[in-house]
């Protein structure tokens, strides 16, 4: 790859089509290397003047699902690349295909494909069902889950209207079909409720299923006798107190009453990518900042997530019960922080 190649192909762009085959050297060279626009520019001999103010197209991404199919085609689909305030933020819509050392990158119309990141993708038949997004914020639902479905011979999208108990604006969950039940089953994530701040986000507590034939969802868990919370900093900088939780925050639990009865990992809450999960040491984060106590026999769940903590009850707790709860909470983040903590509880849909 030449810098001139490069250059002339790098800008992302969506499609004109459902599908539109695309062939562009530099995409397809991104993909074999993996790099960065940055890191592509640099290393081809590239400086400050060839950078613009649109983004670049990347194949590194968060929020990409990978299937394989029978034949040893990798499916990726769509996601973003880096947070909103970087300049090439970007969130795709696009298929990549590969055989061995083949690549077929495919493009679409926001219609028929919109902007899509931290979905699932599962094998049904010949089609790969998509389910959630977190998406731009424009293109939020709160209340709707986006189901998209993708043709594994024409690479064509189709929408898929469901109804019944939804899920809701899902992301970040993970999803397994049973092909004798014909049910697509649903568990964990976050759910958007709108509104632009971090307390737009809840962790989804329940499990669902959607009937493939009737594209019907039903709940199959009832957590709706359970409350949520978060405690974080009134000047809503970050806590990181993921690693002190597991050793001053557990010193200082037991300081107030409660004993940590378990150290759980992401199955509760968002599921993490196989990438996030290669890009650090899964097993030490998780297990330090995510613990149960018990509480008059209930179990609530303390999860540091990074700008906040989560609390979750999870069962029916008496009003005082839960007051002097949330007051240790606040004490405990402030002494591990020193600053002033706030409490905000997230109601359910």
């Amino acid at each position: 790859m030449d810098l001139e190649t490069y250059i002339a192909g790098k800008q992302a762009r969506r499609g004109a089509g459902n599908p539109q085959r695309v062939k562009n050297a530099a995409w397809e060279w991104m993909v074999r290397t993996g790099e960065i626009p940055y890191a592509a520019l640099m290393n081809l001999g590239g400086d400050g003047s060839d950078f613009e103010s649109k983004p670049d197209w990347c194949f590194s991404r968060f929020g990409m699902s990978l299937t394989h199919l029978p034949d040893g085609r990798r499916i990726y689909v769509a996601g973003e690349h880096e947070d909103w305030y970087d300049p090439d933020f970007f969130i795709y819509n696009d298929v990549i295909v590969r055989r061995d050392d083949d690549i077929e990158i495919y493009a679409y119309d926001e219609s028929s494909f919109p902007p899509t990141d931290f979905h699932s993708a599962t094998l049904i038949d010949t089609e790969i069902v998509l389910v959630g997004s977190l998406g731009y914020p424009k293109n939020r639902r709160p209340g709707v889950t986006q189901v998209l479905a993708l043709d594994t011979e024409s690479y064509a999208v189709r929408r898929i209207e469901t109804s019944g108990d939804v899920p809701g604006w899902v992301h970040r969950h993970a999803t397994s079909f049973d092909p004798e039940t014909r049910l697509l089953s649903l568990r964990a994530g976050l759910v958007y409720q709108g509104g632009e701040s971090s307390l737009s986000l809840r962790r989804n507590l329940d499990e669902f299923e959607l009937d493939i034939e009737s594209l019907m969802w039903r709940k199959t868990t009832d957590t709706s006798h359970w409350r949520q919370f978060q405690v974080r900093y009134q000047d809503r900088n970050l806590l990181g107190i993921g690693f002190e939780l597991r050793d001053s925050g557990a010193r200082l639990l037991s300081e107030y009453g409660y004993e940590v009865a378990e150290w759980f990992d992401a199955d509760y809450g968002f599921v993490e990518t196989e990438d996030e999960l290669e890009d650090r040491d899964y097993e030490a984060e998780l297990r330090s900042n995510m613990c149960r106590i018990v509480v008059e026999g209930v179990p609530v769940a303390i999860i540091d997530e990074y700008d906040s903590m989560s609390v979750i009850i999870e069962g029916a707790l008496a009003p005082n019960t839960v007051d002097d709860l949330l007051q240790n909470m606040k004490r405990l983040v402030k002494t591990l922080g020193g600053r002033r903590p706030s409490v905000h509880e997230l109601s359910q849909l």
